[in-house]
């Protein structure tokens, strides 16, 4: 059986539903895209919209795609690192 190893940024993803695009447009975020922020800059958008319900979830495409080979039943790996790992 095939053996995949992923390498690639091992991302977290906050998604956070928002009622109108304020907030958006209060930070200069693209509606509708994934923007790469640093530690500080999420800190402080979390810090001000900490009233909103927000979800975390792994993610990067390398991580997304062993784990879809891994429900298929081959055998997986990931390497990635976060911040400065």
């Amino acid at each position: 059986m095939a053996k995949v190893l992923g390498m690639g940024n091992a991302l977290v993803d906050i998604i956070t539903r928002l009622d109108d695009d304020v907030v958006l447009r209060n930070f200069g975020l693209p509606k509708g895209s994934m923007t790469l922020v640093d530690l500080d800059t999420s800190n402080f958008i979390q810090v001000e919209t900490g009233g909103l319900l927000k979800s975390k979830a792994s993610g990067g495409s390398a991580a997304n795609t062993i784990h879809g080979l891994a429900h298929l039943g081959l055998e997986t790996g990931f390497i990635g690192s976060v911040g400065n790992d």
